[in-house]
């Protein structure tokens, strides 16, 4: 018997890939639902709106960026372990989350949708930079702890050098959807390279 919770799990990939595909505005219930196999009144029992079905995708994004994190950070590691997984780990994440969608699908896509997000829901836009705000947040601890175990130059400025970071990866990743001749994992690889080479005491 499918759950409630299956059900769910399945609009929501159903809105997923539809918004995707087609862009926010552009998506009707009646397509989520044939896309789905659940009637309409099966997604209100969800979802009182498209707005809400639409919130809770991007909601399911930022949570991309705190499993990015949670990856990519282990306490006891050496620094330098742990800035590389946040380079090289984004790729691998990227391949499994849009193996999930149609072919054709990838990174334009995501963007594309992200900018709708933030362009139409106000609301949205704040939550999803707070998110960010946290993982950057949680960064200068890592660039902290680095400097007190003596793995990081001392003149590094914490906020700064986090921001930067952040900036490599979310612009490498934007660069690579926009040009699918860039091997993003390649890439990554040598961006920690040069930057550690640079950061590393």
């Amino acid at each position: 018997m499918v759950t409630m919770m299956e059900t769910k799990r399945t609009i929501l990939h159903a809105a997923h890939s539809l918004f995707l595909e087609k862009g926010y505005e552009r998506v009707t219930l009646r397509e989520i639902a044939e896309r789905s196999g659940v009637a309409k009144g099966g997604i209100f029992h969800h979802f009182d709106t498209k707005e809400k079905l639409f919130a809770e995708v991007i909601s399911e994004i930022s949570g991309l960026m705190d499993r990015w994190l949670e990856i990519s950070v282990q306490p006891e590691a050496p620094v330098s372990e742990t800035i590389r997984r946040m380079f090289e780990s984004v790729a691998s994440m990227s391949e499994e989350h849009f193996a999930r969608f149609p072919k054709g699908v990838g990174g334009i896509e995501h963007y594309a949708l992200l900018f709708d997000a933030l362009r139409m829901f106000p609301e949205l836009a704040g939550a999803f930079f707070q998110s960010y705000a946290g993982i950057l947040a949680r960064m200068r601890e890592i660039v902290d702890v680095g400097k007190i175990r003596g793995e990081l130059k001392e003149d590094l400025d914490p906020e700064v050098l986090a921001f930067m970071i952040g900036s490599l990866i979310e612009g490498a990743s934007l660069i690579a959807a926009l040009d699918p001749s860039v091997d993003l994992q390649e890439m990554m690889s040598k961006l920690f390279e040069m930057t550690w080479d640079g950061i590393g005491a």
